[in-house]
């Protein structure tokens, strides 16, 4: 959140669909989001979700998932990759 444009991933453990959404306020540049279920599979993804402004309606809105989701990881580039919905995802130390 108002910060520069870079590679940071933000990974967010949430407790339900309603709990699994995100909004733009106060961000500086698109990002990208992977929703997860509670088994690490993804069930819904955006790309290039861009920063809200009072000036353009499009970004005046929440995203949420199609489906029931455990964890939001937000891509700070705006870009998932060649992610899709039904990859398995694991998280592994650096």
């Amino acid at each position: 959140m108002l910060s520069k444009p870079n590679d940071m991933v933000l990974v967010s453990p949430r407790e339900d669909v309603a709990g699994a959404t995100i909004h733009m306020c106060f961000m500086l540049c698109p990002i990208g989001v992977v929703w997860l279920d509670s088994n690490f599979v993804v069930v819904d993804l955006a790309t290039r979700i861009m920063p809200f402004s009072p000036l353009k309606p499009k970004t005046w809105r929440v995203y949420r998932p199609k489906k029931p989701a455990k964890y939001v990881i937000e891509l700070g580039v705006g870009n998932v990759g060649d992610t899709a919905i039904g990859d398995k995802i694991e998280f592994m130390k650096a």
